[in-house]
């Protein structure tokens, strides 16, 4: 497998892992029928085709999934296990993840496939006796959450050890006697939970404590793009555009995006993540490969030869567009992707609103025709750590006092959009600060 294997495997698993958060946040309860509905219904929107497999995958025949897809799971897994141990925040995020993820696996297995599965862990259990389940009968029907007294005795139950049931015992779900916790054996997939839980922070742990060794900067710099990687609500135009037009657009462009086309028209150069920050924009703003390329090497040639950017940068272009590589279809960064982005000397791929001193800002905001009232009240919010409120500031002051349909800014290519809107808008005052100050 080549680099770039690794980097699109990763890109689909974090924008995998997505949609399970994006299913929650609409209000359906996690494993619930909707919420499963609702996860494999974005998976198929996104074309993310290989989990719709793994997912619905019964277990009992290993032909239904093939050997390759579940290679590249699990390196896409263990990829991501790096990307995401460098803090507490992206670690509980990640395993939250993941534990949905399996649940949502093994609600698909068939009871063959739930009798392999459990083959191969510590919980593969025999059921306990009737003589025994005789003895312990009241403390099951009272203790047993969710199961009437029919269940019970219809149910198998199995003796699991104390410290290995905690999860099902901290929420007082089942019988505990003697050390050992009676469960359902239906239920034992929380203790797999528990146990895939424990093993997924001790992986983190160790991925942390190896992380500084990986001296390989092309490695480094794969891992420091999955932390801001792959967005699922971004805004793709419907329209088309050319190279030529891009600086007939620049008014909708975000201060974000503005800046990084200014240092392009400055430099004639820019670093791999702000260029691949500015791509995975452009493209969904409108602007075909073809386009792309030109407006790249319009800049770029103006320092080099055709030959030199064909070799260093053609290639990266496509891949950004997804026609190269593992032809992953690329979502644009949204706003926390890139305030969270970390910028090293010669980089200009953050979010200015965060990048930018007060007074610098203060002028920035000035040079786009803001008054001197409006952009004091940006530069204070931004000084207080209220970026993408800065932004929606800025938004406004720029279209007339029309707001953005959002309190806060949270998307470049959503600014771009609403953007293009009001100014294609044939009522729209032209005056960008008209209204705001008065």
């Amino acid at each position: 497998m080549f680099l770039w294997d690794f980097e699109a495997l990763a890109f689909e698993r974090i924008q995998v892992l997505k949609i399970l958060e994006q299913a929650t946040k609409q209000a359906h309860k996690v494993h619930s029928i909707e919420w499963r509905k609702a996860v494999l219904k974005f998976l198929r929107e996104h074309k993310i085709l290989r989990y719709v497999k793994l997912i619905e995958s019964s277990g009992s025949d290993q032909a239904d999934v093939d050997q390759q897809t579940r290679h590249e799971d699990v390196v896409a897994h263990f990829t991501l296990r790096f990307a995401y141990c460098r803090t507490r925040e992206l670690q509980d995020w990640f395993i939250q993840r993941e534990l949905e993820l399996f649940k949502l696996r093994y609600d698909s297995l068939s009871s063959d496939g739930v009798e392999s599965f459990m083959k191969t862990t510590a919980f593969n259990l025999p059921a306990i006796s009737d003589e025994v389940k005789n003895k312990v009968m009241s403390g099951l029907i009272q203790s047993t959450l969710g199961y009437t007294a029919e269940e019970i005795r219809d149910s198998d139950f199995c003796k699991v050890p104390f410290n290995k049931a905690f999860s099902l015992i901290k929420s007082m779900s089942v019988y505990v006697r003697e050390g050992y916790a009676y469960v359902p054996r239906k239920e034992l997939v929380f203790c797999v939970m528990s146990s895939y839980e424990e093993n997924l922070n001790a992986g983190l742990r160790l991925a942390k404590i190896r992380l500084p060794s990986m001296k390989d900067d092309r490695v480094t710099a794969l891992l420091n793009q999955l932390n801001v990687s792959s967005c699922l609500s971004h805004t793709s135009s419907t329209e088309t555009f050319t190279a030529e037009s891009l600086p007939e657009l620049l008014q909708s462009f975000p201060p974000c995006m503005k800046s990084l086309y200014d240092i392009i028209k400055e430099k004639h150069h820019l670093k791999h993540h702000g260029r691949l920050q500015m791509n995975w924009f452009l493209k969904a703003i409108g602007l075909p490969l073809e386009e792309a390329i030109k407006y790249w090497r319009g800049e770029f040639c103006q320092l080099i030869d055709e030959d030199t950017f064909n070799k260093n940068y053609l290639y990266y272009i496509k891949h950004a567009y997804g026609t190269v590589g593992g032809k992953f279809n690329y979502k644009p960064l949204d706003c926390n992707q890139i305030i969270s982005a970390s910028t090293g000397p010669g980089e200009y791929h953050s979010c200015p609103f965060k990048m930018w001193d007060t007074e610098t800002l203060r002028e920035v905001m000035l040079e786009f025709g803001i008054s001197q009232e409006g952009s004091s009240e940006i530069a204070d919010s931004a000084s207080e750590g209220n970026y993408q409120e800065a932004c929606a500031q800025c938004f406004k002051h720029l279209h007339n006092g029309r707001s953005s349909k959002d309190a806060i800014i949270s998307h470049p290519n959503e600014y771009f959009a609403e953007s293009r809107e009001i100014l294609t808008d044939p009522f729209t005052d032209p005056d960008p600060d008209n209204g705001v100050d008065e």
